[in-house]
């Protein structure tokens, strides 16, 4: 069991979520959002290969930003509550915060400023923060992870449902979403598996 999550991790942290946050960087958007959607999912996925996915999205986001982002009980309830579910439910952020990068990286690991009734998130050191998080897991990730997410038989039946109704393509695609599929050193596919009908 434990080797199926090291395997999630390696996919899903290290080769996808990781690969993207690097690209971003590297690309220096002049814009916050899709840095921070990335981490923020990563954060919850994350938390869940460390603590569980049954324990909640919440709880082991949480928890994982605590242990691992080194931040404070209430800076990792704002994350979650104000920032992860904002732009989950929302589409941004919730009340109070401003966001933005700062590439040259003039005050390392500085993510938060307040000012008035602002919180200010400085993404791109946030994004450093998350690495770190993930490089510190990839040491001994026997030591860190211990779940992987499961499908369940709604998961199996809409994707059976919409292979059906979705056309066939015979052009080329090229991947654009992810560095993960377009880097040739990473073999393996992303997603989670369908396991067959007899398992």
């Amino acid at each position: 069991m434990q080797e199926n999550a090291i395997a999630y991790f390696q996919r899903s942290s290290i080769r996808y979520s990781k690969g993207d946050v690097q690209e971003l960087l590297e690309k220096e958007l002049n814009c916050a959002g899709p840095l921070l959607a990335v981490i923020v999912n990563g954060i919850d996925s994350l938390g869940g290969m460390r603590y569980g996915f049954d324990k909640g999205s919440r709880k082991r986001s949480i928890e994982f930003m605590k242990s691992y982002m080194n931040l404070s009980e209430p800076v990792a309830e704002f994350v979650y509550m104000i920032v992860r579910n904002g732009i989950v439910h929302q589409g941004m952020p919730k009340v109070g915060v401003e966001f933005g990068v700062i590439y040259d990286r003039p005050e390392k690991g500085q993510v938060y400023y307040k000012s008035y009734d602002w919180i200010y998130i400085n993404v791109v050191e946030f994004a450093h923060t998350y690495l770190e998080a993930i490089d510190q897991i990839a040491k001994e990730p026997e030591k860190h992870i211990h779940h992987y997410p499961r499908l369940e038989a709604n998961d199996r039946r809409a994707f059976e449902h919409a292979r059906v109704a979705i056309e066939e393509y015979s052009g080329v695609i090229r991947y654009g979403s992810s560095r993960a599929p377009r880097d040739p050193s990473y073999d393996l596919n992303i997603s989670i598996e369908l396991p067959s009908e007899d398992e």
